[in-house]
Order: structure tokens, then sequence, then C-alpha cells
């Protein structure tokens, strides 16, 4: 029985971008904090904007950030994925610097599917390109569920 390695499942990953709501999240503690006790009213501006900026920046990353991540979760878990098993061939791999993507292929018994991904990509999705460490390799027997044009689940077999 072959041994099967997952390399990527998006239940057991932080989003990529999990920190950003937490920068905007001091910015409004901050601003906050900046509005108690302050008589001059230039200071109470300033500190407004950044309570606002904070507030609303938090709200809309995090709602983006673990959104995405939790509708990936549940695509995965409810079988909203197209799941696709072969064998992987025309290995391109991606540059560290995230200007080429890394693209791939799977023959299966139906066709082919292609995928690709760049290294600073910010949703969820496996985005491990080969100069990072990427285990991606031609002619090796791989299992692949995807929602939409991510990666949400890799096993390699």
């Amino acid at each position: 029985m072959p041994t099967i390695r997952v390399i990527y499942d998006v239940r057991q990953a932080l989003p990529g971008a999990w920190w950003v709501p937490m920068v905007f999240g001091l910015f409004a503690i901050i601003g906050w904090r900046l509005t108690r006790g302050q008589a001059r009213p230039r200071v109470r501006m300033i500190a407004y904007g950044w309570l606002l900026t904070g507030a609303i920046g938090a709200a809309g990353s995090g709602a983006f950030t673990w959104g995405a991540h939790a509708l990936a979760c549940y695509r995965l878990a409810t079988g909203g994925v197209r799941q696709v098993e072969g064998v992987v061939f025309g290995v391109r791999p991606g540059d560290a610097g995230g200007h080429q993507a890394e693209q791939w292929s799977v023959r299966t018994a139906d066709g082919t599917a292609t995928f690709a991904y760049v290294a600073r990509q910010m949703g969820p999705g496996y985005a491990v390109i080969q100069p990072s460490g990427g285990e991606i390799r031609e002619g090796m027997s791989v299992g692949v569920w995807a929602a939409g044009d991510r990666i949400v689940r890799l096993e390699i077999r």
C-alpha cells in the first residue's frame, strides 16, 4: 500500500495574511488611547483618524482574510471542491521573488488539470514554490483538492 503524505491542508494552516488585521487593530488601540485625556484639538483629530483607520482596516482585512479561509475550509469539508489524482508533468518552477508563477499539470484518466500559484499569494491555498522548499516534482503521484484556482489540500502518494 502506498504511503500518503499530506503536504498542505487549509484546515491545518493559518491564512497567508493572518497578521494584517492585527496591525490595523494595533492602530485602532493606539488611536483610542490617544483620544483619552488629550486637550489639544489637533492631537484628538489625528487620534480619531488612527482609531477610524484602524477599526475599518481591522474589520475589512479580518473579514477578507479569515472569511476567505473559512470559506475554503467549508468547501473542503462539504465536498465543494474539485478532486484530481494522477501523475505530475510539465513542472515550471516559480521564482523566489514572486514574479513568475509556479505551474504544473496532473495527468488523470479524464485528461489533465493545470495548477499555478505565486510565492506571495495572500489568500488561502498551497503556494510553496520549489526555490522556497516546494515539493512538487516531475513524475510524482499526487492528490489535489482545489476550490476554484486555489489548492486547499495536497497529498503526495
